[in-house]
């Protein structure tokens, strides 16, 4: 028995760590030499056993951290609540001009801008078409039709195939495009260098026939919303400008929308017809042209900026939320197949809500109570999708978007979600390490950005396709200019037009190859 002893404890020894419970057992009053004898065989292991499930105990039943909360998407939404017609925009838009507002100047800016930006829409269709033809080509497959071709029946001895053939070409889907537009306060600076590239991609989608709808993420529309609602112009004095959350409306643990705070623009739409696609881009421009940093910064300008569409926060998480509620009706609308998103931003999003249950004192009662406020999506809150049965990963600071980003496409097979991040050289590597595949690939990155001014990221976390664009290179002038006769100026504003418009080929090409 004693050498079973000196076995059975070098084997505690060895196993690490059962030893130092056994001595647990004795501490509290147990004998180690005692107790085992009068177990069956003599074996000491129930004193050990006994210390073990009681240190098990302990290790579960202490909270060593923040205990974890699953939260979900609202089941159902009223996007009406939410999302802002285009008719609504631009009615309220025309409803709040003055006659002093002069657009001389900017409707000038607008209608040069469209001139020049036509080569540039022409090669979009053309690399579109180009793509789709190849593409169809690839796909194309040759089929017998049963008849005989005469002018090859006289070579009926040595060839066994004498029917006729036919190409078939299999219909291609049908696409659609939905754009998510930053309109926070941080993108004053690039708001009209984007605004810019997304018309052009409006323009190119009215050439080729693709639906496609133009959003603005905003808290600022709450503003014209409740003047709309009471019929009355817009007071800075009377109104305030943003509304409480409503936490009557929250529910446990399900991610919160406020109807007051949170709205989509719906700035531009293929809904409408020619005469009114021109009249909301050339509206969409003038907004943008407020904040045009090179000419008329920050109000210096002839005309004002309209009350509920001036910039605000930045609700993205809560825009691709929606967009698991408009993307159904999209498609079922305009009967889509596949469907492209690309978000324009310059940063990350402001933090999102949802119901968290607390206990309160009534002090009215003095008795304990039940309730729901706001709580912040952060460590220690999961995402959870009852329709997909997908759990997602822990929500961190920097990885909020990409699970709702992932959310979305896991809900949506067919869609493609395109990052188009303006940014300067300083965020570059934050940017890579938060949406890209590694810094591993970084290298190839800072090459590409220093040579090109714009980079394709590579492999990225959530995004189907990541892009990221140099603020001071996004309105890049394309015009072949020289202010002399000189050989050598004129070689240099040669070089500066092709510089720039390799960058915009290079995006467009990669834009172009994902929607085709």
């Amino acid at each position: 028995q004693s050498q079973y002893k000196k076995s059975s404890g070098d084997a505690e020894v060895a196993a690490g760590g059962i030893s130092s419970l056994r001595k647990v057992a004795v501490s509290n009053g147990g004998s180690d030499e005692g107790e085992g004898e009068e177990n069956e065989g003599g074996i000491d292991s129930s004193a050990t056993q006994q210390a073990f499930n009681e240190a098990q105990e302990n290790l579960s039943s202490i909270d060593h951290g923040q205990p974890t909360t699953y939260v979900e998407i609202p089941e159902n939404v009223d996007t009406s609540k939410h999302v802002v017609d285009w008719k609504t925009i631009h009615t309220w838009i025309d409803s709040q001009r003055d006659v002093r507002d002069d657009f001389t100047d900017v409707d000038d800016d607008y209608r040069k801008f469209r001139k020049q930006s036509q080569k540039e829409v022409n090669y979009m269709v053309k690399e579109f078409e180009c793509r789709k033809s190849a593409d169809a080509y690839a796909r194309a497959g040759t089929a017998k039709t049963g008849v005989l071709n005469t002018g090859i029946l006289h070579t009926y001895k040595y060839n066994e195939d004498l029917f006729k053939r036919i190409t078939v070409v299999p219909d291609g889907k049908n696409h659609g495009l939905l754009f998510l537009l930053d309109w926070s306060g941080s993108m004053s600076r690039e708001l009209l260098a984007t605004v810019k590239q997304l018309l052009n991609l409006t323009s190119f989608c009215k050439k080729v026939q693709i639906p496609f709808e133009v959003y603005a993420f905003t808290n600022e529309w709450a503003l014209a919303q409740r003047a709309i609602d009471n019929d009355s112009r817009v007071d800075d004095q009377s109104y305030y400008r943003y509304r409480a959350y409503e936490k009557e409306d929250m529910v446990k643990n399900e991610i919160y929308l406020d109807k007051g705070y949170f709205y989509l623009m719906n700035f531009v739409s293929s809904r409408s017809n020619s005469k009114d696609y021109e009249r909301m881009c050339l509206q969409l421009f003038r907004e943008a042209s407020y904040y045009d940093p090179h000419t008329r910064y920050y109000g210096y300008t002839s005309f004002q900026n309209t009350p509920g569409v001036g910039l605000s926060g930045t609700p993205l998480n809560e825009a691709i939320i929606m967009l698991n509620y408009i993307l159904p009706k999209f498609k079922k609308n305009n009967d889509l197949q596949k469907v492209n998103i690309c978000v324009l931003t310059d940063g990350e999003s402001c933090s999102t809500q949802y119901g968290r249950e607390y206990t309160a004192k009534n002090y009215e009662t003095g008795e304990e109570e039940t309730r729901i406020s706001s709580g912040r999506i952060d460590w220690g809150i999961i995402l959870r999708d009852r329709k997909t049965g997908i759990v997602y990963r822990q929500f961190t600071y920097g990885d909020t978007t990409n699970i709702f980003i992932q959310q979305l496409k896991d809900r949506n097979p067919d869609v493609n979600v395109l990052g188009f991040r303006i940014l300067s050289g300083g965020q570059l590597s934050n940017y890579v390490c938060t949406y890209g595949g590694g810094m591993e690939y970084y290298p190839t990155i800072q090459k590409q950005w220093r040579k090109e001014k714009s980079a394709i990221i590579p492999n990225p976390i959530a995004y189907s396709a990541l892009y990221a664009i140099n603020n001071n290179a996004i309105d890049a002038d394309t015009s072949f200019e020289v202010n002399s006769d000189r050989k050598a100026d004129i070689s240099r504003a040669f070089k500066k037009m092709l510089s720039n418009k390799s960058v915009n080929k290079k995006l467009l090409n990669s834009f172009i190859s994902m929607v085709a």
